[in-house]
């Protein structure tokens, strides 16, 4: 084994290297809480996201009960970032929830199969009573 000299390089770990080993690592981090997301932000961030939380409360009091703020908020909003449009979504359902998007999206597949349903079998009946099947 050769003992290191002087000009060979010593090994260690820089901060840049060790950041990246803990964002790839395999630990589980627990996941923020809504009051450590909106401390991250900056002031006009913060103001943005509380601005247009108002506006999204102001346009579901104009839409059904049943639709959830996640859907008038990506309705409203599509080209948001992500994380902005979740935040306002938890912030919203925090003061006043209104339900889950899975919930809503499986109501109105429910609606749209019942509607295909009736149409196909009036096209049925029809079909029967001019004698073709």
């Amino acid at each position: 084994m050769k003992k290191p000299g002087l000009a060979s390089p010593i090994r260690k770990d820089n901060d840049l290297l060790a950041a990246t080993r803990r964002a790839f690592s395999d630990e589980r981090r627990e996941p923020r809480t809504l009051s450590q997301q909106m401390e991250s932000l900056n002031d006009n961030e913060l103001q943005v996201i509380l601005q247009t939380a108002q506006m999204v409360k102001m346009a579901a009091s104009f839409h059904n009960e049943d639709k959830p703020y996640s859907a008038i908020v990506e309705k409203m909003y599509p080209k948001m970032k992500f994380e902005y449009k979740s935040m306002i979504t938890k912030i919203l359902e925090d003061a006043a929830p209104r339900g889950d998007d899975t919930e809503y999206k499986q109501k109105k597949m429910k609606d749209r199969d019942e509607v295909i349903d009736k149409t196909l079998d009036g096209y049925a009946a029809e079909m029967s009573k001019a004698g073709l099947k």
